[in-house]
């Protein structure tokens, strides 16, 4: 095949490939621009018409700030400057930025490169990815997430304020009223302080979830009497010795709010399902920590009744309980888990039936 037969076969190919890898550029989420060191756009990849609904050639020769109308555009002035600085070791930065359009605001994940030094182009080159319809799906799950808050607020208050006037009217009908006709109302009280619990669970289980992590100096000898104060009104309480073991060198710093949860729950399941039947009933709660590690453990042992083996997978789902003595929701180990994850923590359980259960959760220390 000479010359003269195989250049239009060449261009022809040409033509073929040029297409090829044009089209789906086109098409794509991408806006390429490049502008000069006076931010002077001087040239724009064709996809800016489907992205922006605007033609490159509306573009060519404008300054970039008048061209596009970019939220932030002060604040991208001057990354762009510091990019610039003499003794920058940055060659390229990111940010996210906003457009204002006819059709509405529109996101980009933005990646600039400092091509000043470039003899072709002289300038930066920007590449804006859309993240539009990211962005909208982050607002409005943030949306729902504000509107479950405060439904979950809303309902709890309002199912729990009843059951406040309930627990107040059986204390004083219990004053005037029969021995038999006391143990029924131990009993309705009972359930009324189990339906409240679960309520405050799954309050605590929606704030968990949506607040931020905290971090202030813990006192975790008042934390853990705190928790024990907070179940004496369980009947097993004062028949199970309670040990105390905390060995630190170093001040605590974690999510108080968080740690409440934590110890609150664990100690409320040993106490449940403890067997008064042994001589020697016990709960030993232990702190100590890892400088190395910058980490710190709470481990609550107790020689109850134990969970068996085939259920040891399953004590940290949602609403899942081990025992037929249960009385509780089931949320509690599953919010202790929940609340450890977010604590960017770990759990372990090492349980043996009728033996008891130990339970140990290591966690960063923040300070």
């Amino acid at each position: 095949m000479d010359l003269s037969t195989a250049r239009p076969h060449f261009q022809e190919a040409l033509c073929r490939n040029e297409k090829k890898y044009r089209y789906p550029l086109e098409r794509s989420y991408v806006v390429i621009l490049l502008v000069d060191r006076e931010l002077n756009i001087t040239y724009v990849y064709d996809s800016v018409t489907s992205i922006l609904k605007i033609k490159p050639a509306e573009l060519l020769g404008r300054n970039l700030f008048e061209a596009l109308n970019i939220v932030e555009h002060r604040r991208l002035s001057y990354l762009l400057d510091t990019l610039v600085q003499p003794g920058s070791t940055a060659s390229s930065l990111r940010e996210e930025l906003s457009i204002e359009t006819e059709e509405g605001t529109m996101h980009f994940d933005a990646a600039i490169t400092n091509l000043l030094e470039d003899p072709v182009i002289a300038g930066f080159a920007f590449y804006l990815h859309n993240i539009t319809d990211r962005k909208r799906s982050e607002e409005q799950l943030s949306r729902l997430n504000f509107e479950l808050d405060s439904f979950v607020y809303k309902a709890s208050h309002d199912m729990r304020a009843p059951l406040v006037n309930i627990l107040g009217l059986i204390d004083i009908a219990q004053r005037d009223f029969p021995i038999q006709a006391m143990q029924y109302m131990d009993m309705m009280k009972r359930s009324v302080l189990r339906l409240d619990k679960f309520i405050f669970d799954l309050t605590q289980y929606s704030r968990n979830d949506r607040t931020k992590v905290e971090s202030e100096k813990i006192d975790m000898s008042l934390l853990i009497m705190e928790a024990m104060e907070g179940q004496k009104f369980l009947p097993q309480f004062s028949s199970i010795d309670f040990e105390i073991d905390i060995r630190q060198d170093h001040p605590i710093y974690s999510d108080i709010s968080r740690l409440r949860i934590i110890l609150n729950n664990l100690l409320s399941n040993s106490i449940k399902y403890h067997d008064l039947r042994k001589e020697d009933p016990y709960i030993r709660i232990s702190i100590w920590e890892n400088p190395k590690t910058k980490e710190f453990v709470i481990q609550v042992k107790d020689n109850g009744i134990g969970i068996m083996e085939h259920y040891t997978d399953r004590v940290f789902d949602m609403f899942f309980r081990a025992s037929d003595m249960a009385e509780g929701s089931g949320l509690g180990l599953y919010l202790v888990k929940k609340v450890v994850e977010k604590l960017k923590g770990k759990i372990d359980l090492k349980t043996r039936e009728r033996e008891g259960t130990m339970l140990t959760i290591t966690l960063p220390n923040t300070r």
